[in-house]
């Protein structure tokens, strides 16, 4: 979905392509060696979402998710 909404830029497809991934992260276990991929997918999707709706929250989540994703890689 965030694919489709780059070409054709369908704030429908960047809403969907969110709930997709906010679905994905939360179905995947932390430990699990695919979780920081799929939170960063959500992190970038969030990203791409503020411009077009200036809402704070939006970025706060994505640092957020930056920040775990960053905290579990291994010293």
């Amino acid at each position: 979905m965030i694919k489709r909404w780059k070409r054709g830029l369908n704030e429908d497809d960047l809403a969907q392509g969110i709930t997709i991934h906010e679905a994905s992260v939360a179905a995947t276990p932390r430990d699990s060696s695919d979780w920081a991929l799929r939170a960063s997918n959500l992190a970038l999707a969030l990203r791409a979402r503020y411009p077009l709706t200036d809402d704070p929250a939006d970025l706060d989540r994505a640092v957020k998710l930056y920040e775990e994703i960053l905290a579990r890689i291994p010293s």
